[in-house]
């Protein structure tokens, strides 16, 4: 499992009202309930979904160089749909 699928699987237990490291009858912390509905998620996210704030968010430096066909941000948004694919 991928650490951004565990990212959004914590965010989403969280936000469902639970502690993600409260650990239940069946030994495992709650987060893991979440993961299918994570992987899912991620599954539908798309490089245009990835905003500019998103990508200074996970600290990405954003450039445009105006002799290259695109800019760091096209590079970030590809590269992290790339991971979300393989990690989800």
């Amino acid at each position: 499992m991928s650490k951004i699928v565990e990212t959004f699987a914590r965010a989403m237990c969280k936000a469902a009202g639970y502690d993600p490291d409260d650990v239940r009858a069946n030994g495992r912390p709650m987060w893991t309930r979440y993961e299918d509905k994570a992987r899912a998620a991620l599954r539908a996210v798309k490089p245009s979904d990835i905003s500019d704030k998103m990508l200074e968010a996970f600290g990405a430096e954003i450039y445009s160089d105006k002799s290259a066909s695109e800019t760091s941000g096209d590079m970030y948004r590809r590269a992290i749909a790339a991971a979300i694919a393989a990690g989800a």
